[in-house]
């Protein structure tokens, strides 16, 4: 009897198989990416994953994404990568006895979304549509207003504007009826031209612009009748040329700017008739232009300008009617042109108001009386 012995064939172990098949939801700073784990070498899966880096050949030493420890499908996210960047990314698999990984797959990131030239829009379809490509500098003016021979489809919201950050122009907003704040403008910082804000009737408070620090031109809010405060407004650090607020009927208080120190242009305060204070300009020491602050009824005294020293043209305080002392204006050493107190009709002394006398200076209307800037402007009587 012959008994023939036939050795057992034991199968070679597979290699683990990760595949990197797609990138996708490329953004400026974040992506996805779909990875298939089809084999695990015969061995227990430790971990996998993807891992990526700026450079040609990414390992798991470089900036990792883990999965479950399971065969099949998984979505990896890419995060806090860098603006319009080149990046390398592979999927990695240990099973305890090696590491392998996928073809290595480069993308880049987005750059930032830019609107080139200048930009008028007049409807909220056509908002809505802007909103649309993601756009979060305007190269250009960008100009919000409702046509006013168009009565349907008129701008209701600034939803559009939402992730807007730069504004390299002009910014103007007029005849606008629906907005009551810039909620949807709370990641706007900039704005390299004039930031004018009139005839919107439904606006009380400039909220949601807490992270505007800069504007290159200068800032108007005016014929806003339910405007109520400047709230928001709290941390311009910055205002190239002139500040004006004019015939906003509610406006109680100017509660903002109070970061400014200077004014390379003028200050304009009119026709407010709710006006009450200017205690925001507390910390303001110089304006290179004019300061005027005329019609407003409620204003009984100036203070809020005890820093202020140097006035580069003219001062003109003209028919505040329950305007009283000056105080407010005693520390102002300079004026390069001329001061005109006129028409307010309850202001018959200039105490708190320390000025020299200049041969520029015009002559002062007190009440009803006409003095001559010589007579009282002097340290023997005030």
């Amino acid at each position: 009897m012959f008994i023939s012995c036939v050795k057992e064939e034991i199968p070679l172990p597979t290699p683990a198989s990760t595949e990197l098949i797609e990138v996708f939801d490329i953004m400026m700073h974040s992506a996805r990416v779909f990875v298939n784990v089809s084999d695990d070498g015969g061995s227990q899966i430790q971990s996998n994953g993807i891992c990526w880096s700026k450079s040609p050949n990414p390992d798991m030493n470089d900036f990792v994404y883990k999965f479950n420890s399971e065969i099949g499908g998984h979505v990896g996210e890419m995060e806090n990568l860098e603006l319009a960047t080149n990046y390398y990314v592979s999927s990695f698999l240990d099973n305890g006895i090696e590491i392998t990984y996928s073809d290595i797959v480069l993308f880049k990131t987005l750059e930032m979304p830019v609107f080139k030239g200048s930009i008028e829009i007049e409807s909220q379809a056509e908002l809505d549509l802007f909103s649309k490509g993601g756009i979060q500098i305007v190269d250009g003016n960008l100009i919000l207003r409702n046509n006013y021979y168009q009565t349907e489809n008129n701008i209701e919201n600034l939803n559009g504007l939402k992730g807007l950050t730069e504004i390299k122009g002009n910014f103007i907003l007029s005849d606008i009826d629906g907005v009551q704040n810039f909620n949807d403008l709370n990641k706007l910082k900039s704005v390299g031209g004039n930031f004018e804000i009139y005839n919107i009737d439904d606006l009380k408070s400039f909220k949601g612009l807490e992270s505007l620090e800069y504007i290159g031109g200068s800032i108007s809010i005016y014929d806003n009748d339910e405007l109520l405060s400047l709230e928001g407004l709290d941390n311009l650090e910055n205002i190239g040329e002139s500040i004006s607020i004019n015939y906003n009927k509610k406006l109680k208080s100017i509660d903002a700017f109070g970061s400014l120190t200077s004014i390379e242009g003028d200050v304009y305060v009119y026709g407010n008739s709710k006006l009450e204070s200017l205690q925001v300009f507390s910390n303001l020491t110089t304006i290179n232009g004019n300061l005027r602050i005329n019609d407003s009824d409620k204003l009984v005294d100036l203070s809020g300008f005890e820093k202020l020293s140097f006035i580069g043209f003219e001062i003109s305080v003209s028919s505040n009617s329950n305007l009283e002392p000056l105080k407010g204006l005693n520390g102002i050493s300079n004026i390069e042109s001329s001061l005109r107190i006129s028409y307010n009709s309850k202001l018959n002394s200039l105490e708190g108001c320390r000025l020299l006398p200049h041969q520029n200076f015009v002559d002062l209307f007190l009440g009803g009386r006409c003095w001559h800037v010589y007579d009282i402007l002097s340290e023997e009587k005030y």
